[in-house]
């Protein structure tokens, strides 16, 4: 989410006691709002602009310069996120995994030696987390809850029951570079191994 001084209202009501006549500051903040959250190379461009438009603005006073330079903070400041938000998204599209590989990562997930108890959902469920994020993962609590209730299903009553049924599983790609993990008695698990997120089991 952009600071307030990057959108068309937050600038027009923070720069309302400067009376800056050029107003366009204001057209390009609302191009900039209207561009998709991951257009990132055109978001850069469009801050550039505004940064360059922003220097051409009169600052005779010390306020109006204190202003126009918290502007420019703000402007530097969300172009150097988009910058490696945009690194990390050509990271991202650019690993691709073979089943096997996909595989191989999600196996590396350490489950055994965890117990939960079913009549404590809350503190099943963040075990079951904890053991997802400790190995660098990301985890939706949706799965931990999937993996309690619907378990049994697949005989997983613990961690190491869920270690081995991912062992003994199979990857096949998915739809935007997610995978489905089979498990035995037709169960699956969703992730995605280029985000290393467990998403849900199925």
């Amino acid at each position: 989410m952009e600071p307030k001084l990057l959108t068309k209202d937050g600038w027009e009501k923070a720069a309302e006691n400067f009376n800056f006549k050029d107003n366009r500051i204001q057209k390009k903040l609302a191009e900039f709002e209207g561009m998709a959250t991951d257009a990132y190379q055109e978001r850069i461009t469009c801050l550039s602009e505004l940064r360059n438009l922003a220097k051409l603005l009169p600052d005779e006073t010390k306020n109006a310069a204190r202003f126009l330079a918290d502007f420019l903070q703000a402007v530097n400041g969300e172009q150097g996120r988009l910058v490696k938000a945009k690194s990390a998204a050509k990271a991202q599209a650019d690993e691709t995994f073979t089943p096997q590989e996909a595989a191989n990562l999600i196996r590396k997930v350490k489950f055994s030696g965890l117990i939960w108890d079913p009549k404590k959902l809350q503190k099943a469920h963040q075990a079951i987390d904890k053991a997802i994020k400790a190995c660098h993962w990301k985890a939706y609590t949706h799965f931990a809850k999937r993996a309690v209730k619907r378990g049994p299903k697949y005989n997983i009553h613990t961690g190491d029951d869920l270690q081995d049924a991912i062992r003994a599983g199979r990857s096949q790609p998915d739809e935007e570079g997610k995978f489905m993990h089979r498990i035995a008695r037709g169960g699956y698990i969703m992730y995605n191994p280029s985000t290393r997120t467990i998403i849900t089991l199925v």
